[in-house]
């Protein structure tokens, strides 16, 4: 089993570029959230610091099956167009080894916020219950 993972921010399904997108493509908006964990998962893999060479906005389009969907990622700021390319602005910030740091050390310290908010365990020789 991988271990492999990346972190998406928690405020990606609230963002309310993804509605307009949506109604921009007349697509739901759970599809274009779909469509920007599986880019982003892709250019993890399968792109160098989030570029797609040789990637045109029409390969894009007719991967998944919307015609302008690159133009309108690019509208609203998840992808940058540069001539027979396409690129992932903040990849390496968002999805490299410094941000999974980041999000590793973030969720550690919401546990330990977490934890030093619950009550301290009882011990029956030290603190008895009355």
């Amino acid at each position: 089993m991988s271990s492999e993972w990346m972190p998406i921010p928690l405020t990606l399904a609230k963002d309310v570029r993804l509605d307009e997108l949506a109604f921009r493509l007349r697509v739901n908006r759970c599809w274009v959230l779909g469509v920007l964990i599986d880019l982003w998962t892709t250019a993890y893999h399968q792109a160098a610091d989030g570029v797609f060479p040789v990637f045109r906005p029409e390969t894009l389009d007719a991967i998944y099956g919307i015609h302008g969907l690159c133009r309108e990622l690019a509208s609203m700021g998840w992808l940058e167009i540069d001539g027979d390319s396409l690129r992932l602005p903040r990849f390496r910030e968002q999805f490299g080894a410094e941000g999974k740091r980041r999000a590793m050390e973030a969720r550690r310290k919401a546990n330990n916020r977490t934890r030093s908010e619950l009550p301290a365990p009882r011990n029956p020789r030290t603190n008895p219950a009355a």
